[in-house]
């Protein structure tokens, strides 16, 4: 059973079928798990020029609907929208401009706490705070910045201290405060300084008021593959980042993130994808905060699904469906990527990338080496970067106004309710060059057949 809370119904904006192409593939989506069609939830076009991942978390409605709350990325503003699933096809509110950006400073990672408010980061020059607000004060706020925001006394400071990263925040059905990634950035000169530079390691936190101290939830300094790291990557800092922590029925607390870690070949491989060239490797970790904070952390082992052990992993924005009792089957959706080398080293095999599902054992009294191995039955690959692409390029066209362009996914996030069980997730596209009679020119000049590329993602 999933824990959550409900928001009330306000029918005051009409639902209405959400067109599939209007960001042709950009904006929030989900995925029925059984039927595995792909439903079209909020389009949002990205006007900044670069790949831009959504941020966002769905509350489920008293009325069996759903509401929504997201950040695209690099835009940094903060909107609401509500999702009607109980229909054949979805019906959504238009999205719904919340909160702007102020100058200089960007919104993101949009949480929802059971407790009645809604928690935010906003990344500034020289930190990146937190704060909440009221849930019901945000569903009937007319759009303002920010600075007005705080100027009417509407937002809770939870983390504001300058010189800290606080981002990926997480609050889900915890009683206080509010849990998340921690970097500290003393001695740095800004925060693009500090992910840029600080060789300081990000750790999972919590902290209940502004005022109090934060408390250390992960121990990633004590990971044999973040005190082997030879450096840090060049895009982020070693350590834990996007947190979920839940309260079980029987009141034990769960936690999953991911971890940062790096070795030679982030470096010195030419042929590592930028991807991992650039942000390190990322594994998913799972601990039970029983009796506290000092409980062990546990490697999620993916090898027996994948049918050989990958070299090259990402697994990131996790998010677990918790049972009534600490000792039942966990659930859990995160993103993936699998690659490994060739024979010969000069590329790597893609085994998976996309969404995935798994399920393990809460009795973790006969787990061996800290690693808890999932039963290839247990995990799901739900659907890849190249489906959902092929899935837009069916639905929307090859060709957007003589470009064409891959998709990639972000942070799933389940959705169930009396009718569906489902994973919504976002989106966001990278151009990958242009049409013109017939041949595709990618960004370092080169050429191929537009149509045998497709076929080459696509089949046939």
């Amino acid at each position: 059973m999933l824990l959550v809370g409900c928001a009330p119904a306000d029918d005051a904006v009409e639902a209405i079928p959400t067109d599939p192409c209007v960001a042709h593939g950009e904006g929030i989506y989900a995925i029925d798990l059984e039927t595995r069609e792909i439903l079209a939830l909020a389009g949002h076009r990205n006007e900044t020029g670069g790949a831009s991942p959504i941020k966002f978390d769905v509350l489920p409605r008293d009325d069996g609907t759903f509401e929504f709350v997201y950040a695209p990325d690099l835009e940094g503003n903060l909107y609401r929208f509500t999702a009607d699933m109980r229909e054949p096809t979805p019906r959504s509110t238009p999205p719904e401009l919340v909160l702007e950006r102020a100058e200089g400073s960007r919104l993101n990672g949009p949480r929802y706490c059971d407790r009645g408010v809604v928690a935010f980061g906003d990344v500034g020059p020289t930190s990146v705070t937190l704060a909440t607000m009221d849930a019901e004060t945000f569903r009937e706020r007319s759009t303002s910045t920010v600075a007005q925001a705080r100027a009417d006394g509407v937002l809770t400071p939870i983390q504001s201290e300058d010189f800290q990263i606080a981002a990926d925040v997480s609050c889900r059905n915890i009683p206080e405060g509010l849990v998340y990634n921690g970097v500290d950035c003393t001695g740095t000169t800004s925060i693009d300084d500090c992910i840029a530079d600080t060789d300081a390691v990000g750790a999972i936190r919590l902290k209940v008021s502004d005022d109090a101290a934060a408390t250390a939830l992960s121990a990633p300094q004590s990971d044999p593959d973040v005190i082997a790291s030879p450096d840090r990557p060049p895009d982020v800092p070693l350590g834990d980042a996007d947190p979920d922590l839940v309260v079980a029925g029987d009141g034990t607390r769960h936690l999953m993130f991911e971890r940062v870690y790096a070795t030679a070949a982030v470096f010195d491989d030419p042929t590592l994808p930028s991807e991992f060239s650039r942000f390190g490797f990322f594994k998913l970790m799972y601990k039970r905060l029983e009796p506290d904070a000092s409980a062990p952390e546990y490697e999620l082992d993916f090898r027996q699904w994948l049918g050989r052990t990958p070299e090259h992993v990402a697994l990131v924005t996790p998010q677990m469906r918790i049972p009534q009792a600490a000792t039942d089957s966990i659930e859990f959706t995160a993103l993936g990527i699998f690659k490994t080398p060739n024979a010969d080293r000069t590329f790597d095999e893609d085994l998976y990338t996309g969404l995935l599902t798994g399920r393990f054992d809460g009795d973790l009294s006969q787990v061996q080496d800290g690693r808890i191995v999932l039963d290839a039955a247990d995990v799901d690959g739900v659907l890849s970067y190249a489906q959902f692409t092929c899935h837009v390029w069916d639905t929307c066209g090859y060709v957007a106004d003589g470009d064409v362009y891959l998709y990639a996914l972000f942070a799933p996030r389940f959705l169930r309710s009396d009718t569906r069980d489902a994973l919504a997730f976002s989106t966001t596209r990278e151009r990958l060059g242009s049409v013109e009679d017939g041949v595709l020119t990618f960004g370092n000049g080169t050429t191929m057949d537009a149509e045998a590329f497709r076929a080459s993602i696509c089949g046939p």
